[in-house]
């Protein structure tokens, strides 16, 4: 395994580490679940899979989109933003692998907006090009119960390359 991949892997390992242990904060959650419905889910697991338009290319695939995201409690600002990890795969001539960082922002009731940096993987003839890339997402959804369910639009760059996504976001929140 080369040098990047390790280290990819170990920030990945860090991020999952820190967004699981709740290292930065108390969880004072008792009297907060009554008062703000499901903002008071501390963990999302999400999916997002819908179409992808690749440029410079110009080829249309299917993409998903995995993340965990621990949201930031308390009655502060950091209430509105959330730190997590993600991974994409993009379906398309040469498979993209997108392993990143999320941060989240809730900015309105149900509306979030992921900012990933990451490190893009790209199969061609069994090499794997590896580069920066910065992933955006934005999703409007709908609570139903621990579930959550609505339509989501993204934005990738890497390079020259970039891609635009569109699809739909089902989630689950959990403390």
């Amino acid at each position: 395994m080369s040098r990047l991949k390790w280290i990819v892997l170990i920030v990945s390992f860090i991020v999952l580490f820190h967004t699981s242990t709740g290292c930065c904060e108390p969880m004072e959650r008792e009297h907060e679940h009554a008062e703000h419905g499901g903002h008071d889910r501390v963990y999302e697991l999400g999916v997002s899979t819908g179409f992808v338009r690749m440029e410079p290319e110009g080829q249309s695939a299917v993409g998903t989109h995995l993340h965990l995201i621990r949201r930031f409690q308390g009655e502060d600002i950091r209430r509105f933003f959330g730190l997590g990890i993600g991974f994409e795969t993009v379906f398309a001539d040469h498979t993209h692998y997108n392993v990143m960082g999320t941060i989240a922002v809730y900015p309105y009731k149900n509306l979030s907006i992921g900012i990933s940096p990451g490190v893009l993987i790209v199969e061609h003839d069994n090499e794997c090009e590896l580069c920066y890339s910065t992933h955006v997402e934005v999703a409007y959804v709908f609570e139903i119960g621990q579930f959550h369910v609505g339509p989501v639009a993204g934005y990738a760059k890497s390079g020259d390359d970039e891609h635009y996504f569109v699809g739909i976001h089902l989630g689950r929140g959990f403390q």
